[in-house]
């Protein structure tokens, strides 16, 4: 594509003014999306297994207070739909600022395409494309609209509109339908069809926001699946207990229902969506797009990084650094068979770089041409045919071993006297230089211009870049087209490592899922083609390593799909940014550092939501149940005076919980220096230990108290309401750090949550609520509450400094 100061006048196009005009009559270039209605989307939160169980709990509290004539009943269900209610609008709103946030990142990834208005090329987005508009596709584009082609041949992938999937010939004159994919060469089209009016309507569909399911929440949903086997237990144990010793059996389902749910994790959705959307927010604003909310947490593991060579870890500013004519050719001749083979319109750095040189030169092409065919990493060559005083000659240009295969000849002649075609190539590789090869073929012979030497240079950040990565414990292996030897030269001045691997070992290798001995032995790949690099990935992932896999092509897709953490680098085709789970907007790698650090703050969020949901779920279960059956067996309180806490009690404690519980999402916390991995064993006997000792202290309160005997089984009720939220609360800010808990700041947001919390709770226990002198929460004095707060945090401090020894022993915190 030409520069867009440059005039070019090879095509009639429109000016932007016509085009404004065309947009007003056809629309822009998309369809529409089916709007979500939030009416219907905030009646799904009353829809499910958890609401069910509460609107099932609430029901059974009206049918009681049918029966029973009591008018309390009624308002501990409305408490019930009240709490269900403020959980669902919860729900509701972050869900939605998280949608807000995927959105915003989804225009950011918008489809481009190359436009000539004004008869200048130009990007534009796609969706201002109108009828009539002339586009350049180059390989690796998706179609952005019916194009009517106006000259060359190139093949399209139609599979994702016809679920066809072998490719198809698209010649001058053919129409390329919106949502192809471009898999080989270059053309120039005109606009038939736009939005609705195209043939298949797929233009809002171009970029989805993949939506695969979370490792982190699958494996999160299997502990809470386990938590909910050891609930199962208990509550059948204690409904054979109730009905065997005077309980209600409404009383007692109403109890297990409530129970039952303070096992289910409600805030894990809202918790884990606001995280990983606020982090992908966050990096959003470091030149971070993450397109799958999933590879925030795989980048936490992520142990090695396939990176591609050339516009990652080199500038991508190519400049022709050496041109070394052979056979008796000149530098002049040499230059102008190699523009031939050049188009000035794909935008090729190599291209661009040889026009760049030859410009001031004036050097033109001579003749007409015929044809052309854009380098193919298959056969790794661009061909061109011209006609020139009634001949037709083809030039070739391209990787020299191909090109040198085509003639079959010694070189010599160079500026060093005469040396074999090996040794010239060498000589520039051990450079650092990416070489390429000029041949034609006149009358039926081949004859072998040259060489051009390539110079991309190390872009100054990537030495560090490797370095800090490997700080972060994840290896950087290099992936290159070039030759071993410049590979080798690229590798070494970047720290990365001298072991390389050539594409004819990885051939000849019998098991690509050997480890030190096989692929993960090597620190670079050369001369690889770009199917090799889903082959590295794979292997690389049969032996157990999270692979990120950096690159920018449509040959790149299947290894960036195949990556646990795709990673498409700035500049990259539409194809790959589809393929990918992060997109870079600047250039470079360094960005990548900023995903991994935000990912393991993110894991450590949720590895403190999983510790302290395990510990409070074993405090609430084991609790509530041996508690009334400690006050019915062991006091000998009636069945009905049994219950230690009400319903509307645990309800309450489940939410003002969960409440602070979102707020982790928010939380400080330092990212680990090694890639994150689950160790659940440990984490289990940690969170046990943590819920072992909330038992303890919240058994001896309820002991002492009611041994005291100044408060009935009522203001006990509230005692123990105000015990599980304290020591709930306690438990979450020990658990978040494997050290001592004050030696790290939480964030703002959780700690305001916290003291809301603990005010809210302190006030309805001090003023106590009732509804016709009947206590929904007894009242108990202040000082009592007071007391109880300080007693309960001097047990924290205690049991903080055993935590660390535990934590550290068994290395609890991932």
């Amino acid at each position: 594509m030409p520069n867009a100061n440059e005039q070019v006048c090879e095509y009639v196009c429109l000016t932007t003014e016509q085009a404004n005009k065309k947009i007003e009559i056809c629309g822009l270039n998309c369809v529409e999306e089916e709007k979500r209605n939030p009416v219907k989307e905030f009646l799904k939160r009353f829809w499910g297994p958890i609401p069910w169980m509460l609107e099932f709990a609430a029901l059974l509290e009206v049918i009681a207070g049918i029966t029973r004539r009591q008018n309390v009943k009624f308002i501990e269900a409305a408490i019930i739909m009240a709490l269900l209610i403020f959980n669902s609008i919860m729900s509701f709103v972050h869900e939605g600022k998280a949608q807000q946030a995927l959105e915003l990142l989804k225009q950011r990834l918008a489809v481009k395409a190359r436009v000539m208005r004004d008869d200048k090329w130009t990007i534009l987005d796609a969706k201002y494309l109108v009828p009539e508009d002339i586009v350049h596709l180059r390989m690796g584009d998706f179609v952005p609209a019916d194009i009517k082609l106006l000259d060359s041949q190139i093949q399209l992938d139609q599979s994702a509109l016809t679920g066809e999937s072998l490719p198809i010939e698209a010649e001058k004159g053919s129409v390329a339908y919106s949502g192809s994919i471009v898999k080989r060469g270059e053309a120039t089209g005109m606009v038939v069809a736009t939005g609705k009016e195209s043939y298949f309507g797929k233009t809002a569909e171009l970029v989805k926001i993949a939506k695969t399911k979370s490792n982190l929440s699958k494996l999160i949903f299997k502990i809470v699946k386990y938590m909910m086997y050891m609930d199962f237990i208990l509550l059948a144990f204690f409904l054979v207990y109730a009905l065997t010793h005077g309980f209600s059996p409404a009383d007692t389902i109403v109890f297990i229902l409530v129970i039952l749910i303070a096992a289910i994790p409600i805030a894990l959705p809202a918790t884990y969506t606001l995280s990983t959307a606020l982090g992908a927010v966050e990096l959003s604003k470091r030149g971070v797009l993450t397109t799958k909310l999933s590879a925030i947490e795989e980048s936490a593991a992520m142990t090695v990084l396939c990176s591609d060579k050339t516009g990652t870890l080199t500038e991508n500013k190519v400049i022709l650094e050496d041109i070394i004519p052979v056979g008796g050719h000149s530098k002049e001749e040499l230059l102008k068979y190699s523009i031939m083979a050049s188009d000035e319109k794909s935008q090729d750095a190599l291209d661009d770089a040889i026009f760049k040189v030859t410009n001031p030169m004036n050097l033109k092409p001579e003749g007409e041409r015929i044809s052309f065919t854009p380098f193919d990493p298959a056969i790794k060559r661009t061909e061109v045919v011209y006609k020139f005083d009634g001949a037709e000659i083809k030039i070739f240009k391209g990787q020299p071993g191909t090109i040198w295969n085509l003639t079959r000849q010694d070189v010599s002649g160079g500026p060093e006297g005469a040396y074999k075609y090996e040794d010239a190539e060498r000589e520039l590789a051990q450079k650092g230089e990416r070489v390429l090869a000029t041949a034609c073929e006149k009358d039926g012979k081949y004859e072998f211009l040259g060489f051009l030497g390539f110079m991309d240079p190390e872009r100054v950040d990537s030495r560090p870049l490797v370095q800090e990565l490997r700080n972060l414990g994840v290896r950087t292996i290099m992936l290159t087209g070039d030759t071993a030897i410049t590979a080798r030269t690229i590798a070494k001045r970047l720290d990365i490592g001298e072991r390389v691997c050539e594409r004819k070992e990885l051939l000849e290798m019998s098991k690509y899922k050997e480890k030190e001995k096989g692929l993960a032995g090597y620190d670079v790949f050369g001369g690889i083609y770009p199917e090799d690099k889903f082959n590295i990935v794979k292997a690389l992932q049969d032996n157990n390593y999270i692979v990120g896999m950096t690159g920018d092509g449509v040959n790149d897709s299947p290894a960036l799909k195949q990556a646990e953490v795709g990673i498409a680098v700035s500049g990259s085709t539409d194809v790959a940014k589809a393929a990918a789970s992060i997109v870079l907007t600047d250039p470079g790698l360094s960005d990548i550092v900023s995903a991994i650090k935000t990912s393991r703050e993110i894991f450590q969020r949720m590895a403190t939501w999983v510790l302290n949901k395990i510990a409070k779920t074993i405090e609430i279960s084991f609790f509530t149940i041996f508690g009334i059956i400690l006050m019915n067996y062991y006091y000998d309180t009636p069945a009905k005076d049994s219950f230690i806490i009400t319903p509307v009690l645990v309800i309450l404690l489940l939410f003002t919980n969960d409440f602070v519980t979102m707020s982790i999402s928010t939380d400080n916390v330092k990212y680990s220096l090694k890639p994150n991995e689950w160790k659940i064993k440990n984490m289990i006997i940690g969170s046990v230990a943590m819920g072992v000792f909330q038992l303890i202290f919240s058994f001896g309160a309820l002991v002492y108290y009611k041994m005291q005997g100044h408060y009935d089984m009522e203001q006990i009720a509230t005692i123990v309401f105000l015990i599980m939220v304290f020591t709930g609360q306690g438990v979450l800010y020990l658990v978040r750090t494997a050290d001592h808990f004050y030696g790290s700041m939480p964030s703002r947001y959780m700690l305001i949550a916290t003291i809301a919390d603990l005010i809210a709770v302190s006030l309805l226990a001090g003023l106590g609520v009732k509804f016709e002198n009947h206590p929904l929460i007894a009242r108990i004095p202040f000082a009592e509450i007071i007391r109880l707060y300080v007693f309960g945090a001097i047990y924290l401090f205690f049991v903080d400094m055993v935590k660390v020894k535990i934590f550290r022993k068994f290395n609890v915190r991932p």
